[in-house]
Protein backbone atom coordinates (compact mmCIF):
# COMPACT_ATOMS: atom_id res chain seq x y z
CA UNK A 1 0.00 0.00 0.00
CA UNK A 2 1.16 3.50 -0.88
CA UNK A 3 1.36 6.30 1.60
CA UNK A 4 -1.81 8.61 1.19
CA UNK A 5 -3.77 5.30 0.21
CA UNK A 6 -5.80 5.44 3.75
CA UNK A 7 -6.39 9.37 3.63
CA UNK A 8 -7.32 9.40 -0.17
CA UNK A 9 -9.71 6.37 -0.01
CA UNK A 10 -11.21 7.83 3.76
CA UNK A 11 -11.71 11.30 1.76
CA UNK A 12 -13.50 10.27 -0.82
CA UNK A 13 -16.11 7.68 0.75
CA UNK A 14 -16.81 10.92 3.88
CA UNK A 15 -17.17 13.02 0.67
CA UNK A 16 -19.31 10.79 -1.68
CA UNK A 17 -19.88 7.82 -0.21
CA UNK A 18 -21.73 8.97 2.80
CA UNK A 19 -25.09 7.95 4.50
CA UNK A 20 -27.07 9.07 2.05
CA UNK A 21 -25.78 7.15 -0.84
CA UNK A 22 -27.57 3.61 -0.69
CA UNK A 23 -24.79 1.71 -3.19
CA UNK A 24 -21.57 1.08 -3.15
CA UNK A 25 -19.04 4.03 -4.78
CA UNK A 26 -16.30 2.13 -7.02
CA UNK A 27 -13.27 3.64 -7.87
CA UNK A 28 -9.99 3.06 -10.01
CA UNK A 29 -6.68 3.98 -10.70
CA UNK A 30 -5.21 4.79 -14.08
CA UNK A 31 -1.42 4.08 -12.60
CA UNK A 32 -2.46 0.47 -12.42
CA UNK A 33 -2.86 0.42 -16.24
CA UNK A 34 -0.59 2.86 -17.69
CA UNK A 35 1.81 3.53 -14.84
CA UNK A 36 3.47 6.66 -13.40
CA UNK A 37 1.99 9.33 -16.24
CA UNK A 38 3.32 12.85 -14.06
CA UNK A 39 2.73 15.71 -15.59
CA UNK A 40 -0.31 13.98 -18.11
CA UNK A 41 -2.08 12.43 -15.06
CA UNK A 42 -5.35 14.67 -15.86
CA UNK A 43 -5.44 13.97 -19.43
CA UNK A 44 -5.02 9.47 -18.53
CA UNK A 45 -7.56 10.17 -16.06
CA UNK A 46 -9.98 11.84 -18.53
CA UNK A 47 -9.53 9.25 -21.40
CA UNK A 48 -10.33 6.27 -18.88
CA UNK A 49 -13.51 7.89 -17.67
CA UNK A 50 -14.67 8.52 -21.30
CA UNK A 51 -14.21 4.62 -21.76
CA UNK A 52 -16.00 3.93 -18.66
CA UNK A 53 -18.57 6.18 -20.22
CA UNK A 54 -18.46 4.64 -23.67
CA UNK A 55 -18.44 0.87 -22.81
CA UNK A 56 -20.70 1.50 -19.55
CA UNK A 57 -17.94 -0.44 -17.72
CA UNK A 58 -15.42 1.08 -15.24
CA UNK A 59 -11.73 -0.18 -16.64
CA UNK A 60 -10.26 -2.51 -13.96
CA UNK A 61 -7.35 -2.19 -11.97
CA UNK A 62 -4.45 -4.13 -13.01
CA UNK A 63 -3.24 -6.70 -10.34
CA UNK A 64 -5.86 -6.06 -7.74
CA UNK A 65 -6.60 -9.01 -5.86
CA UNK A 66 -8.42 -8.30 -2.51
CA UNK A 67 -8.99 -4.88 -0.78
CA UNK A 68 -6.46 -3.60 1.87
CA UNK A 69 -7.98 -4.43 5.13
CA UNK A 70 -6.97 -0.96 7.11
CA UNK A 71 -8.49 0.84 4.71
CA UNK A 72 -11.76 1.31 6.73
CA UNK A 73 -13.82 2.61 3.49
CA UNK A 74 -12.97 -0.40 1.40
CA UNK A 75 -13.80 -3.23 4.19
CA UNK A 76 -17.15 -1.68 5.02
CA UNK A 77 -18.16 -1.72 1.82
CA UNK A 78 -18.26 1.88 1.12
CA UNK A 79 -15.54 1.68 -1.88
CA UNK A 80 -15.15 -0.90 -3.91
CA UNK A 81 -12.31 -1.12 -6.45
CA UNK A 82 -13.68 -3.66 -9.20
CA UNK A 83 -14.91 -3.74 -12.49
CA UNK A 84 -18.65 -3.31 -12.92
CA UNK A 85 -20.93 -2.09 -15.67
CA UNK A 86 -22.35 1.26 -14.10
CA UNK A 87 -25.87 2.64 -14.33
Amino acid sequence: MQVGDIEECQALAEFYANRERTNTLQIGSVKTNVGHTEAVGGLVSLVKILIAIQTEIIPANLHFKTPAIDIPALSNGQLKVSKYPFI
